[in-house]
């Protein structure tokens, strides 16, 4: 197995996210501790992008957010570091 592609179909990361977005227990999703239980979307906190980090011998992060004309690649270290 040479590479595997995550799609996923959400809005993409803001920007001021990017550089911490791969980092274990990282999330946008929770802001205060109350938002736990408000919480609409699936998932583990914080986990995905951390554990595909981790496993990977390369990771590349590409996104992008409406109004941005086009995407960008990071490549991502096992620790979740940019």
């Amino acid at each position: 197995l040479d590479s595997i592609q995550v799609k996923d179909n959400g809005y993409g990361i803001s920007p001021t996210d990017r550089a911490v977005a791969c980092r274990r227990y990282f999330t946008s999703k929770i802001t205060l501790f109350d938002d736990i239980a408000t919480v609409a979307t699936l998932g583990l906190r914080g986990e995905a992008l951390a554990s595909e980090a981790d496993l990977s011998e390369a990771l590349s992060l590409t996104t992008r957010i409406e109004g941005e004309a086009v995407a960008e690649v990071y490549e991502i270290a096992r620790d979740g570091e940019v």
